[in-house]
């Protein structure tokens, strides 16, 4: 699992109007099979301790699409490790579909978001 979260607040719909908020975003699940990887996670704020999801994330991407992102990425940097190689892939590409939906996701830029520790 991967988890971001904003470094500034944004304004955010909410039950009753907007709010100001950090918005999180966690990458629960990819599946991959020989055509596509698809990316399943959701967005969400934490109010008073409680989690709001906002709205799911189902991201496709196509093995076409992939092989051309794939080709700007760095080198993996374990040798001997599968999962320190998949978390870095996991990290990269979930910064790659930020660039791609730049201010659809709560009017948010890539460059606005750090990994949630």
């Amino acid at each position: 699992m991967l988890k971001l979260r904003t470094t500034t607040e944004f304004t955010v719909p909410t039950e009753r109007g907007v709010t100001q908020s950090i918005i999180r975003m966690s990458i629960d699940g990819i599946e991959c099979d020989i055509n596509n990887i698809r990316v399943k996670g959701y967005y969400y704020r934490i109010d008073n301790d409680a989690i709001i999801v906002m709205s799911k994330i189902d991201k496709l991407i196509l093995k076409s699409d992939y092989e051309a992102i794939e080709a700007n990425l760095a080198a993996l940097e374990s040798t001997t490790s599968l999962f320190a190689n998949f978390n870095q892939r996991l990290t990269e590409l979930t910064f790659i579909l930020l660039q791609m939906e730049e201010t659809t996701n709560y009017n948010t830029l890539s460059t606005d978001w750090e990994i949630d520790a």
